[in-house]
């Protein structure tokens, strides 16, 4: 069995006059030990905690920290104090009896430390720093991945060092060291111990989302402090505590599901139930309870076939859900009971009511708009909408699902309509003030409407999307999903564009033109080549202001169906997939506006250049001709940061570099 140790060193009193005394590294010392020793928390096995001891003594405990381990055993090394480098950039953690003209006889040296890992057998290791100039520890090691040994069985391993700063400037002012009245970096790892980090709610958190946590929570509170995380042959997930246990409150379905699992063919409800299983078994804890209530509801449903009601009850008990189900009843009874039965199913439909009546004012809104401009007779356009509605009401929400095959639609008599309007609208999403129509462009790319109104953009969270400030723009498309690489294609074929180089993938060698991946997202095309296919189409690249409201609604939100991310909303970090995935494979991580993969999978190239918030269209950064740096927006596959997934997050690139990982969208006026 394997078990969790952690060595705590925390120093506050220094002999040498030229290292100031330090308040918060005691206590910070014995806070981080208290949250690694409780049993509802992070329950290790074993915590050694020192402070203000000689350079001997921490010396010998840090050895025996590291020897003697098995395979499996995760080892956590924390310190906290005065972090020095001499003239040749080596970094020692300066303790009591440190004197700063000899450091390499009483301080602890960054190599001592680096060796004993080496010569360790425990293959899970947690390097944590809390000092200045602590970003220089992982320069100077020697242990790659084929090191590391056999994997660990039960969790992830490798070796991970957690930094509170990556300067590797001296910290010296005068003849002392400055110091601070508490660590923040500590500060906020304990917090997120204490379950702030678990944002995916799935009771555990790991060694990267704590890091993450610590990291946004640092930047936030000084722009001149960044945490750093460097890893090495990391593979899985290193997991510092488990069994957290939250309150969970069901996370709203997309209403593109919900509008499938309503639908009583047999075949679309088929395709609801199996998108269901999926977010039942997900990390979402919030998404799963929806899930879980949805195909009760839809087992207790006169109108569900026996076929479906059996796999929705398969799903439920697969995932170890108990079914509460409606009792059944004799002939006379139901006669008798039935405005009870009607009240429970009322009760179980409860939850969707207030979505559905809210997609229809949005309808109502949409088709008033169109017909004040287009000015044709309003019952010829409503009749259109119908029929369009119920044709579309099957195959749209099939087409959405990445699961579900395509199947002959179900013939339906339609009273024909003559009048010559765009493609009609269709309800995307559940909130009022969201897109609701979409537009089939004679290349075959689908675009969703985005209303004309005045949303909120950037964030508070970094400079460059400083000040959150309110833009209004007029009503546009978008592309429902990013460019794939058989899109692409048409126009490369058609002599409009330039093919990408290389064609291969990360994982992939034949990419680009092998049809397994033509729905894939197109990759290694510069911000030119992306402007050009969008012309081609006589569409043109999204504006910053566009993309980031496309992507995030009017209401703020930090991605774009809510507040949380994991591997089951977005491709957004290698650990996920390690690669590019098919366009809309992600059905819960659907936009506001009902576009797609708009966190991870790839960058996308938006048309404006980087420049500094506020945005304001009219002060160059539209300039199509300009040289300077553009814009890359949504985080990518292999982006480990969680925080690059953001809505709000900008990245600066060069408009004539390519890379395995940036891709686009179009977008265009109505």
């Amino acid at each position: 069995m394997p078990k969790k140790y952690a060595l705590v060193i925390g120093n506050t009193e220094y002999a040498d006059p030229n290292l100031a005394k330090l308040s918060a590294p005691g206590r910070d010392a014995e806070d981080f030990a208290r949250v690694l020793q409780l049993a509802e928390m992070a329950a290790f096995d074993e915590v050694v905690t020192l402070v203000n001891e000689n350079v001997s003594k921490l010396n010998e405990a840090i050895e025996d920290f590291f020897a003697d381990k098995k395979p499996d055993d995760l080892l956590v090394f924390y310190f906290s104090g005065h972090g020095v480098r001499d003239d040749e950039g080596s970094l020692f953690l300066a303790v009591k009896s440190t004197r700063k003209a000899r450091l390499y006889a009483t301080a602890i040296t960054a190599d001592f430390i680096r060796k004993l890992m080496d010569k360790s057998r425990s293959t899970r290791q947690v390097i944590i720093l809390d000092c200045c100039n602590s970003g220089a520890f992982p320069q100077g090691q020697t242990k790659g991945d084929a090191a590391m040994g056999m994997a660990g069985s039960l969790q992830g391993y490798g070796r991970v060092v957690l930094t509170a700063t990556d300067k590797l400037q001296y910290a010296w002012e005068g003849d002392a060291l400055l110091e601070t009245d508490k660590s923040l970096f500590t500060h906020f790892l304990v917090k997120g111990l204490e379950g702030a980090a678990d944002r995916d709610d799935d009771g555990k958190i790991t060694v990267d989302e704590l890091y993450d946590y610590a990291f946004e929570q640092v930047r936030k509170a000084t722009p001149n402090q960044t945490p750093t995380k460097s890893a090495s042959g990391q593979k899985g997930e290193i997991i510092l505590r488990e069994g957290i246990k939250k309150e969970v409150k069901p996370t709203p379905l997309p209403a593109e599901l919900l509008s499938a699992a309503e639908n009583t063919t047999p075949y679309v409800r088929e395709a609801a139930v199996k998108e269901l299983e999926k977010l039942l078994n997900g990390k979402n804890a919030g998404m799963a309870l929806s899930a879980q209530a949805e195909l009760q509801r839809i087992i207790a449903d006169e109108d569900t076939t026996p076929r479906v009601a059996k796999l929705a009850k398969q799903a439920l008990e697969n995932a170890g859900q108990a079914l509460t189900l409606p009792p059944q009843t004799s002939e006379v009874s139901k006669t008798s009971d039935v405005s009870s039965a009607a009240r429970e199913k009322e009760e179980l439909k409860r939850r969707n009511a207030e979505i559905y009546n809210r997609s229809r004012e949005a309808a109502a809104k949409a088709t008033q708009a169109l017909l004040s401009k287009l000015k044709i007779p309003a019952l010829a356009l409503v009749f259109g909408l119908v029929g369009y509605f119920l044709w579309q009401g099957v195959s749209s929400l099939i087409a959405a699902m990445p699961e579900a095959t395509q199947t002959p639609q179900a013939t339906l008599t339609l009273a024909p309509t003559k009048t010559k309007t765009p493609a009609p609208t269709k309800i995307m999403t559940p909130t009022p003030t969201l897109g609701v129509g979409s537009l089939f462009e004679s290349h075959g790319v689908t675009m969703l409407y985005v209303p004309k109104e005045t949303f909120s953009m950037g964030s508070e969270s970094y400079g460059d999307e400083k000040p959150i400030h309110a833009v209004d723009l007029d009503a546009y498309y978008i592309d429902k999903y990013e460019v794939t690489n058989a899109a692409y294609k048409k126009c490369v074929d058609a002599g409009g564009c330039v093919a990408p180089n290389p064609s291969s993938s990360n994982t992939r060698p034949a990419y680009y033109g092998n049809p397994e991946f033509d729905e894939y997202p197109v990759i290694y095309v510069d911000w030119n080549m992306a402007k050009t296919y969008c012309e081609w189409r006589d569409a043109r690249l999204p504006t910053e202001a566009e993309w980031e409201k496309a992507a995030r609604g009017t209401d703020g939100r930090t991605y774009p169906w809510g507040e949380n991310i994991d591997c089951e909303l977005a491709n957004y970090q290698s650990s996920c997939v390690g690669d590019t995935s098919k366009v809309g494979s992600y059905l819960g991580g659907v936009s506001p506006y009902g576009t797609y993969d708009m966190a991870g999978n790839v960058w996308e190239w938006v048309s404006s250049s980087y420049k500094p918030y506020p945005y304001d269209a009219t002060d160059g950064r539209e300039d199509m001709s300009s040289s300077d740096s553009r814009v890359l927006r949504g985080g990518s596959w292999d982006f480990d940061l969680i925080s690059n997934a953001r809505s709000a997050v900008r990245y600066r690139y060069t408009p004539d570099l390519t890379y395995l990982n940036v891709g686009f969208r179009c977008a265009r006026s109505p």
